[in-house]
């Protein structure tokens, strides 16, 4: 058995070494300076054997889950063996595509050689060599002196190695102490290898760090884009806050000044015109502040006026005696003509008396009301006298009242054709969210119709027609592919591995054949099988000679023509001779002999490595077409669109980062409907309130100007219809 080659995998301070060793017979010599790792290349050898040390410092700083040792091995029949050694308590040995490999396959090779005598045999060190000597020297002066002394008569070497020993004494001894200076050196060692070790980080420590590191770092640049945008929206947002007003207001004032275009130029004195008409303005205001508060005056006194309650129940009477007294007054001054009919009311009493039967001079006084009723009436004439001016006031302040009322009466008439005695319908409060309302609803809509054009574009990309027919799409995820791509890998490797091999071993066929080639063209080779036909030729020309001689018949060889026994007899001896010839040959072309043994083994060794490396090329084909078969009848639909399992994990991650943002476009559509709910109906109520306040936004007008413009006139309607309210 022979190494081929030795891969060492997280071992001692290799994170991956593979070292060829030449399968041409010869040494092969590793070399390097002081700690290049040749005896970490030794120790992983003897591991691979026999297997890794439970407590291995040759995993300290990778770990020892991660600790691997592969080695392609060369048996003596030419057969090639590879195998990986894990750490670990129970089968820590496998092939290459990880199956369990008993440790038997190992223990059939090695024989009854073991981890001790292998070691003693092929992993002689520097510290095993001393140790020997030092076990030489144990003797004290006998057998380990006598071989010193005889190695060369270096007696004064002895005397220098005991004056070593006594030095050596006071630097080392095997019991600690303190007098040592080996163990001084040792304690600060160790005191310095603590600190040292309390400061390493593992590699999974710091990747691990490394990764959160990383982390934060894109995730500060994030929020600074973030707090970056948000400072320049906050800015854009506060400008706009700054200037909306005032742009509001000139909007209104090119408005109005827009319904005086048709208007003529002002007379020049239209300035003290309007500064009269300014001044007229003040006084009539003050005018009109006067009156309103003696408005309010009159109303607070007719409020505050109380009525006897004897004279609200005697208001029929007293309004009936108010009658009766400008009837009596007009009577008064109509007594001419009351006396004129008087006369012809006497006339009447005469028709009258006549009527009832009575002389035209008799008394009606009997006939008259009782007396009580008269000093009644009398009584309420007085009264009514009395009540006379009070009644003239009130009668005033009726007339006053009723002004008052016709005035009111005719506001609230303008109020009610105005539309001020309802409420408006409509809260100002409902459009002030419209703006950021529109502008999110945008931002949405924009955003949901960049990344849909976005899938689309990706889908074209990728040849597919919708992206149900995409999420439909039957296909393994990139990590199975992943692992496939893997596996294929690994068939690779090990196939350009046997490509080499066979490629190797054709040119060692050669090279041996050529050699072969050669050592016969100097003639037949003294081999024991050239020998050995040589000697059989010879026996078979001797075979009838001494069939011939040994005749019972006396004459037998006489009776054969002398021509003939002497051919025979020269054919024997000429045989002879090449045999002889080719015996002594034997010992004078020892080494050609040898050579061509060699190139024959070499030929027939590279022929058994060629046919079980084909052998193991058509097993590996196999595999990789058995997996591709499955792979395709596991996956039909995705083989056929993309059969390279590079374009097709190309395709599955495609897909991924697609159905991804189409889910975050369905996101924004949905935050865009639900804006679009809330959004909706007020417009329409904007679109109501300018219907109903007859407002005609201009073509370039914002929507924050009809904005403010429906606002501004809902609290006008609002504070009309609080007026009419307290006014009614």
């Amino acid at each position: 058995m022979r190494f081929d080659s030795l891969t060492i995998e997280k071992y001692g301070v290799y994170s991956e070494l593979k070292l060829p060793l030449h399968d041409n017979p010869g040494l092969v010599v590793i070399y390097g300076p002081n700690e290049a790792g040749k005896s970490t290349c030794l120790s992983a050898i003897s591991d691979f054997l026999f297997g890794i040390d439970h407590n291995s410092r040759y995993g300290q700083i990778f770990g020892y889950p991660q600790m691997r040792l592969e080695a392609t091995l060369r048996l003596s029949n030419g057969q090639q063996l590879i195998l990986r050694r894990r750490k670990g308590t129970r089968k820590t040995l496998t092939d290459v595509d990880g199956k369990i490999v008993e440790d038997a396959v190992l223990a059939s090779i090695l024989g009854p050689t073991t981890r001790d005598r292998f070691e003693a045999l092929f992993g002689l060190g520097h510290q095993a060599l001393r140790d020997g000597g030092d076990r030489l020297l144990q003797s004290d002066g006998d057998i380990g002196r006598l071989i010193v002394e005889a190695g060369g008569g270096l007696r004064a070497l002895v005397a220098t190695m005991d004056a070593l020993g006594v030095e050596a004494d006071k630097l080392f001894s095997l019991r600690k102490s303190a007098d040592r200076a080996f163990y001084r050196a040792k304690d600060a060692f160790d005191a310095a290898d603590r600190v040292s070790k309390a400061g390493i980080k593992t590699r999974e420590a710091y990747d691990l760090a490394r990764k959160q590191v990383t982390a934060a770092e894109q995730e500060y640049s994030q929020r600074k884009a973030e707090q970056k945008g948000l400072s320049e929206r906050m800015s854009r947002e506060q400008r706009a806050e700054r200037v909306v007003p005032s742009l509001v207001a000139l909007d209104r004032l090119n408005e109005k000044l827009e319904t005086f275009g048709d208007l003529p130029a002002l007379r020049p004195d239209f300035a003290a015109a309007v500064q009269q008409a300014l001044s007229s303005r003040g006084a009539v205001r003050d005018t009109l502040e006067e009156s309103e508060e003696r408005r309010a005056d009159l109303e607070r006194q007719t409020a505050a006026l109380v009525v006897p309650t004897e004279l609200i129940k005697a208001e029929a009477e007293i309004r009936d005696i108010v009658q009766k007294s400008v009837h009596v007054e007009k009577e008064r001054k109509d007594r001419p003509n009351r006396i004129a009919e008087l006369a012809g009311q006497e006339a009447q009493l005469t028709t009258l008396r006549e009527s009832i039967g009575l002389t035209p001079d008799a008394d009606l006084a009997p006939l008259l009301p009782k007396k009580n009723t008269l000093e009644n009436l009398q009584q309420l004439a007085s009264r009514g006298i009395e009540l006379r001016p009070r009644i003239g006031d009130l009668t005033e302040q009726i007339e006053t009242d009723a002004d008052s009322l016709k005035s009111l009466g005719q506001r609230q008439a303008k109020q009610m054709e105005a539309g001020f005695d309802k409420p408006f319908g409509i809260a100002a409060s409902d459009l002030n969210l419209l703006p950021r309302l529109v502008e999110d609803l945008k931002t949405r809509t924009a955003t949901y119709q960049r990344v849909r054009d976005e899938v689309d574009s990706r889908l074209r990309a990728i040849a597919f027609p919708t992206l149900e027919m995409l999420r439909g799409w039957r296909c393994p995820d990139a990590a199975a592919i992943q692992t496939e791509l893997e596996r294929r890998v690994v068939f690779d490797k090990e196939l350009a591995k046997h490509v080499e091999t066979v490629s190797v071993q054709t040119a060692r066929r050669a090279s041996a054949l050529a050699q072969i080639g050669r050592l016969q063209a100097g003639g037949e080779v003294p081999t024991a099988a050239a020998i050995a036909v040589a000697r059989g030729g010879r026996q078979s020309t001797w075979a009838p000679i001494r069939s011939t001689y040994l005749d019972e018949i006396a004459d037998a060889a006489a009776q054969l023509p002398i021509v003939e026994r002497m051919e025979a007899v020269s054919l024997f001896e000429t045989r002879t001779v090449e045999a002889d010839q080719l015996a002594d040959r034997k010992s004078v072309e020892a080494q050609r002999i040898t050579d061509l043994a060699v190139a024959e083994k070499e030929s027939i060794e590279a022929t058994a490595a060629i046919h079980s490396t084909t052998a193991a090329i058509q097993e590996t084909q196999a595999k990789a077409e058995g997996l591709s078969r499955k792979l395709a009848e596991t996956w039909p639909d995705a083989i056929a669109r993309a059969a390279d399992l590079a374009q097709l994990k190309a395709l599955v991650t495609e897909r991924s980062e697609i159905l991804k943002r189409a889910e975050e476009a369905e996101r924004f559509f949905e935050e865009a409907e639900r804006l679009r709910v809330d959004h909706d109906p007020r417009m329409e109520l904007l679109v109501l309130g300018e219907e109903r306040l007859k407002v005609q936004p201009g073509p370039t007008a914002s929507l924050l100007a009809r904005i403010q413009i429906v606002t501004r006139e809902i609290e006008v309607h609002d504070e009309a219809h609080a007026n009419s309210l307290l006014s009614g």
